[in-house]
Formats: C-alpha cells, structure tokens, sequence
C-alpha cells in the first residue's frame, strides 16, 4: 500500500518542521478509509474470520474520527488522536538555511491514541494504525510528502482514556502506540527582529543619570 499514501504534502509543509501531527493524521485518515473500501486487506487482522471482517467493516469501526489533539471519545464513534508527549533535541547540529536562519534536527515522540467502546474494536484499530504507518514509511520520508529525517515505531500499549460521560456510565477503552519522528525546526523564513531601544534617564539636575538598552 506504499503507492496508496497521501499524493500532496500536508499545507504548509517547507521541509522543516512545520506539523509533523497533522502529516500523521492526514496519513492516518487516508489510511483508514482506503481500509474501509478495501477490506479484503483486512487479513492482517490475524485469529478473525471473514465474517467477523464483515461485520466489522459494516459497523464502521474502521472508519474512526482522526484528528489532532487529546483523545477523548465523540458521541460514542471510535477515535484516533495524534499528539506530541514531548519534544527535544535530536543532536546539538545547527545550520543555515538558504534564507540564513539556523535549523536544528529534533525528534518527537508522538502518540497514536485509538479510543473506543469496545476492546476489540481498539485492538482492530491499533493493529491497523500500525499497517498504515509501516506502508507510507515512504512517504513520511519523501520530500514530496511528509519530509521527516526520520520515522521509528518506539512502543505501545494500553491506557486508561476519559470516560464518555460526565456520570461515568459508558466505560472506554484504549490503546496508544508512540513513534519518534525526527525532522528539522528553525528559522525557515526571516523574521526581523525588534530594533535596539534606549531608554536615558536624566537626573533631576537635568544631568545623564544612566542609559538602558
């Protein structure tokens, strides 16, 4: 499915970090709907019968919402959440870039969070988070696409999301895979910086009491 990713990079994307989250969900959203319209794909799913594949196809639990943020459940549909846990450098490099601003090389780890109302309806979708990501390995890395230095799958497991309700009543469940994505991040474009300001301040004689800049 590698000649199946995303064919345009996300907006906005420069070569340096711009949103390396919503190249993922972006990735993620394709991944799930090509999923959805060709579930004799689905044989990865191993220990699962056809007819189980149907019925899952048919209830629409490969077709979660993907967005950007916290994972939290929305009207009870199946939920796919992409997010940094943390940010830092990749090594101490710094460049120039043609428009002379510095760039340095940063890895974030990124959870791919998979939130339902059914554990097996997360363990479906966890385990096709992972087919999405290792099939568009080459467009994560392509300059025509995604633009990342680097894509490694790091862990995973379970996690306790929120509950559905304010009254806790609809019990969720959820499992998290995070992945290291290494890309670049500076001063893609120049931005001026303020001019010099100089405050003087005189001595009630009218004398130079001091000069701040």
């Amino acid at each position: 499915m590698a000649d199946q990713a995303p064919t345009t990079a996300p907006p906005g994307a420069l070569g340096i970090m711009g949103l390396p989250e919503r190249a993922l969900r972006q990735s993620l959203a394709f991944g799930f709907d090509y999923l959805a319209e060709h579930p004799e794909l689905l044989v990865f799913l191993g220990f699962t019968d056809e007819d189980e594949r149907t019925r899952l196809v048919a209830s629409g639990a490969l077709k979660p919402v993907v967005r950007v943020g916290y994972p939290f459940a929305q009207a009870g549909a199946p939920v796919v959440t992409v997010m940094t846990l943390s940010e830092s450098p990749a090594q101490s490099y710094l460049g120039d870039t043609a428009g002379g601003g510095l760039i340095q090389l940063r890895d974030q780890i990124i959870g791919i969070h998979a939130v339902a109302t059914h554990p097996d309806v997360v363990l479906y979708l966890y385990r096709a988070i992972d087919q999405i990501l290792f099939s568009h390995m080459d467009w994560y890395m392509s300059g025509d696409g995604a633009g990342f230095d680097r894509v490694e799958w790091q862990d995973g497991g379970e996690f306790i999301p929120e509950f559905a309700s304010p009254d806790q009543s609809t019990r969720l469940f959820g499992r998290m895979a995070r992945v290291l994505v290494t890309s670049a991040a500076g001063a893609v474009l120049h931005i001026p910086a303020p001019a010099t300001h100089i405050d003087v301040h005189l001595a009630p004689d009218g004398g130079l009491l001091n000069v701040e800049i």
